[in-house]
């Protein structure tokens, strides 16, 4: 899921849809992706303190925070096969 979006008086605004990709993702997936695209196409508010962002509309919120890079051990894959991913599809 990617696209533009513009700040303004607090509000976050998609200025157009989102790209998603769905070639290939389970439906719950897909879902998951339009439920966020309303969410977000529906002007919520934002909140930027630190690494932490807060979108709320109508009683929903939602927080991101900056992760940390994952550490590569010696020899091993990034994450040590544990990383969590953020995202869908």
């Amino acid at each position: 899921m990617s696209g533009p979006v513009r700040l303004h008086g607090g509000l976050l605004a998609l200025p157009e849809s989102l790209a998603m990709t769905e070639m290939g993702c389970e439906p719950a997936l897909i879902a998951r992706d339009r439920w966020l695209e309303t969410f977000l196409s529906r002007q919520p508010l934002y909140d930027i303190t630190g690494a932490r962002l807060v979108l709320t509309r109508a009683g929903t919120s939602i927080t991101f925070v900056e992760a940390a890079a994952p550490r590569t051990p010696p020899g091993g894959e990034a994450g040590g096969g544990t990383d969590q991913r953020v995202g869908t599809g």
